[in-house]
Parts: structure tokens; sequence; C-alpha cells
């Protein structure tokens, strides 16, 4: 809804509500058990309202940059180079595309481009309301709860770090008796 409509829609708050009530069976259900509950739900990336303004599209100055291709992802785009163009001089040629903040060196052949709060990089379809890819867009929204003392150690670690998204698999795995080996993110219980 929130793509479709802007996260800060009327038809987005409905959403929200439908899952809080969902939310609440669920918890309902989970009485008896109580003590032995770890509850952690999680959202997948924040999201950001679109403007008005043309979609960001890249390869209007590819030739002077030295990218040849670009893959959207809302507020943010991958800029693949041709071979042998030096990075930063791409990135310098980057910012000069209007709509893009910032970049960042993936690789040697790969930027990762930044746009303007409310940009979004054109694209065969486009997110009417709400996108994500933008810096801003890397929050979630994270509920955690139950009877569990690993409830306690989580929110623990909560107040004394704020969380990246990559934290929850490593932190949530362990109590499901997963081992992930190697993997990105901190173990909040660790």
């Amino acid at each position: 809804m929130g793509h479709d409509f802007g996260p800060e829609s009327d038809a987005a708050r409905a959403c929200y509500r439908a899952t809080d009530q969902v939310v609440g069976v669920v918890l309902d259900a989970l009485a008896s058990r109580w003590t032995d509950t770890v509850i952690v739900i999680v959202s997948d990336h924040d999201m950001q309202s679109r403007d008005s303004s043309v979609p960001v599209d890249p390869m209007v100055n590819a030739a002077d940059g030295g990218w040849d291709a670009y893959i959207p992802d809302g507020g943010s785009a991958l800029i693949h180079l041709k071979p042998g163009v030096d990075p930063e001089r791409a990135g310098a040629a980057l910012l000069r595309v209007d709509g893009v903040e910032t970049w960042v060196r993936a690789n040697d052949s790969v930027l990762i481009a930044g746009l303007k709060p409310g940009r979004i990089a054109a694209a065969p379809r486009y997110s009417t309301g709400g996108f994500h890819g933008a810096p801003i867009t890397t929050r979630t929204v994270a509920l955690v709860g139950g009877g569990d003392p690993a409830v306690r150690r989580i929110a623990g670690a909560i107040a004394t770090r704020r969380p990246h998204l990559a934290d929850w698999a490593p932190t949530i795995a362990p109590l499901l008796g997963v081992d992930l080996g190697h993997v990105d993110g901190t173990d909040l219980l660790g």
C-alpha cells in the first residue's frame, strides 16, 4: 500500500492498522506460552514518498561519465562502468546528473548512486507512492516482545546500539536452533 499510495497515505495507514490487528490475534494465541515466547517483527525497509520531479536517468551523461548501464532501485541505482574507467572520475561525473546527491564505490566496475530525497531512478515501472533504495530507507521497524529471557537481553542490546537490518537473522537463528555459519550482521544476544 505504501508503494502504491505513499507511506503516509490513508490506504497505507489502514493496512498498518489491519496488520496490528493480526499481530494482536497471534499474541492472544500465544498467551498460555508467553514465558517461552520471543516475538520479533521486522520490516524489510523504510519507505520514502516520491516527489513530482522527473525520474533521474543516469544515462543522460553516460558518455561523459564512462558508464554504459544502470540498475534502478528507487532512490538509488547501481552504475556499471565501462572497462578501464576511473571510478573517481565517473563518480565526479555522476554528481553532475540532475537528482544525484551522493555516490560510493562498490568495486572497480560498479558505483552506487544515492539520489536526492524524494527523487526516484528512471525505471520501466515506477512505484507511484513510496519507494526504497535511498539511504534514509535503510531504517527498519522492529517489534520485540514475549516473556522469554532473551527478550530482555535483546531490548538491552537495542537500548545500547540501534540494530542494523542484517542483525536480525543472526539474532533469531540461535533462538530457533539454526546455525547460519558466517553471515553479515551481529547477534544481539552474543
